[in-house]
């Protein structure tokens, strides 16, 4: 009976052990869904600096964007939550912010965006902009991470 217990508890210590070591040493991520609620919110307020917001609950999504004159449309709450990153003031409607992906690490949700910037030929008329990009992933109690690829 001893050695029963004893190669139980061996085993057992074994497989936790291995478990961490697989948890602290691998770089698992696995994509995440995301749906671009951008274009149905439509133009907010100004953003005076670049600006991060995650919303885990409807209430606070829907005051924000309303207090800002977008519409604040369903996005799946409770289920999902909402991320909405503001690059800050631009000089012209042409810049743009892509969502490259969406990612669950260990320890985080990663968003991964791009700024893209219009080249000097570019004819779009000069005016002060504020782009953002909201978009609705699954709900998480990982912190969020906004990656900027590109940016130093």
């Amino acid at each position: 009976m001893r050695l029963a217990f004893a190669v139980v508890v061996v085993g057992l210590t074994g497989a936790i052990a291995g478990s961490v070591v697989a948890n602290r040493t691998g770089n698992s991520s696995r994509a995440l869904d995301w749906r671009d609620l951008t274009p149905e919110i439509g133009p907010l307020g100004e953003f005076g600096q670049p600006t991060t917001h995650v919303f885990r609950r409807e209430r606070y999504y829907v005051r924000y964007v309303s207090e800002r004159l977008g519409a604040a449309l369903p996005a799946g709450f409770p289920q999902r939550m909402v991320v909405l990153v503001a690059a800050g003031p631009r000089s012209t409607p042409a810049y743009r912010i892509d969502v490259v992906r969406v990612t669950e690490e260990r320890n985080a949700v990663v968003v991964s965006l791009r700024e893209r910037t219009p080249p000097a030929t570019d004819p779009t008329p000069s005016g002060l902009v504020f782009p953002y990009r909201a978009i609705s992933i699954p709900w998480s109690a990982k912190p969020v991470t906004i990656d900027w690829l590109g940016r130093p």
